[in-house]
């Protein structure tokens, strides 16, 4: 019997293979996304949270890019506008870009939509 893999390790590929992707394009990349622990009976509970809306910064000499990644069947159609929401509750300097990574199922090349 195959085991399926969770979403968390299903998020982490996509973000480890956009990291790949855009340092193969020339870019500096870093990890937005931050990890809180809730302590609740005894226990510890991971809780993400993404620092401006992104999961990974990037930039090169010319543009700083704010990434988020989408994958598997979320990535195939659609404008995200999830992420667009996510976006519009920061302010970003004129010459930052906010754009949504998507990696539909057996893509070779990520899907790149644009935010403004």
């Amino acid at each position: 019997m195959a085991r399926v893999p969770s979403n968390a390790s299903r998020g982490a590929y996509f973000k480890r293979r956009t990291k790949q992707w855009l340092r193969d394009q020339g870019y500096q990349v870093g990890a937005l996304e931050v990890v809180h622990w809730i302590h609740r009976g005894g226990r510890q509970i991971p809780v993400k949270r993404d620092q401006f809306g992104a999961d990974i910064i990037a930039m090169n000499r010319a543009e700083i890019l704010f990434v988020q990644v989408k994958g598997g069947k979320a990535a195939i159609g659609g404008t995200f506008p999830d992420a667009r929401r996510k976006f519009a509750a920061f302010v970003f300097p004129p010459g930052a870009r906010r754009i949504v990574i998507g990696w539909p199922p057996r893509a070779r090349r990520p899907r790149i939509v644009e935010c403004r």
